[in-house]
């Protein structure tokens, strides 16, 4: 591959494999470039001191480079509902953000949305409100952290059916996001 081969896979593809095994073979197939999935079975907790010396080591050992890093999804989103939750991830989603710079990568995907399945009371009419409104709040506690580190966030909508959450699709992600830096 040359300098200017921008080709990426991501880890997610290989979940049926640790994190080594998957970087493996997405060196063997001769991919320049990673997206790293930000939970089991690959990078559960940003490694950081020594074990991130270690991580970067490994990744340069391969001739990979991190291009971007899926954050934690489940329940690692910018729209929990409850404030407790929401605090809780913003805490995580942030040590994910600098473990993406700390890595050289310049981006991290991150859901906007919770999956109805994880709210405790997904039918309640309040609660696309609610997201609406934690998912703002997150990225006003966020945005300071990548500005600071140099990452981009890049907001995944996600189609859930059978709910009316906002930020589902493109085009009410959009507004959004203007709001906010590039």
């Amino acid at each position: 591959m040359n300098a200017t081969d921008n080709t990426s896979y991501a880890t997610v593809g290989l979940t049926d494999r640790d994190v080594e095994a998957a970087l493996d073979a997405i060196a063997a197939a001769g991919f320049p470039q990673t997206e790293l999935l930000g939970q089991e079975p690959h990078v559960e907790g940003p490694p950081t001191g020594s074990e991130l010396s270690e991580f970067r080591a490994r990744l340069e050992g391969r001739g990979l480079r991190a291009s971007s890093v899926h954050a934690p999804a489940t329940v690692n989103v910018l729209g929990a509902p409850d404030e407790d939750w929401r605090r809780e991830k913003v805490t995580v989603l942030g040590s994910y953000i600098r473990f993406t710079a700390d890595i050289g990568a310049t981006d991290m995907v991150i859901h906007p949305i919770p999956n109805p399945i994880f709210v405790p009371d997904a039918g309640d009419p309040a609660i696309p409100e609610r997201i609406r409104a934690a998912v703002r709040k997150s990225l006003d506690d966020l945005v300071p952290v990548a500005e600071a580190t140099g990452v981009r966030m890049n907001l995944e909508n996600l189609t859930y059916q059978d709910c009316d959450y906002p930020y589902r699709t493109m085009e009410a992600l959009r507004p959004l996001v203007d709001d906010y830096p590039e």
